[in-house]
């Protein structure tokens, strides 16, 4: 399996688009909701990591000709940079650009929708 330091395929960039948005959102729509003992340091350490793996998947798909999509996800990761994502409409928004942009999210959405009707 690839992983975000080796991946080649177009798909596999876009996976780890929505893989790392959803693993850094929970934890911070959970921290954000909880309050908790330095929360904001916390949401801003996720914040980091999230934007170090966006940006490692943008030069993987420069580097494997993906030069549009490698543009697509430099823009989220913008998104991610300039936000305050102590605010779920923010996180919302974020997540509804990669759904913009990444085919195999909005496969998937719809797939769910027509399994569970949500």
């Amino acid at each position: 399996m690839a992983t975000v330091d080796d991946f080649t395929a177009l798909e596999d960039g876009w996976f780890f688009v929505s893989h790392f948005l959803g693993n850094s959102f929970a934890p911070i729509r959970m921290i954000i909701e909880t309050k908790r003992d330095n929360w904001e340091s916390k949401v801003s350490e996720i914040r980091e990591k999230l934007i170090d793996k966006l940006q490692k998947i943008v030069k993987r798909m420069e580097a494997n000709g993906h030069i549009e999509d490698s543009l697509k996800i430099a823009e989220i990761c913008e998104m991610v940079q300039k936000s305050d994502l102590h605010d779920n409409e923010i996180l919302d928004a974020i997540l509804a650009k990669n759904l913009e942009y990444n085919q195999a999210a909005r496969e998937m959405k719809a797939k769910i929708k027509e399994m569970f009707g949500h």
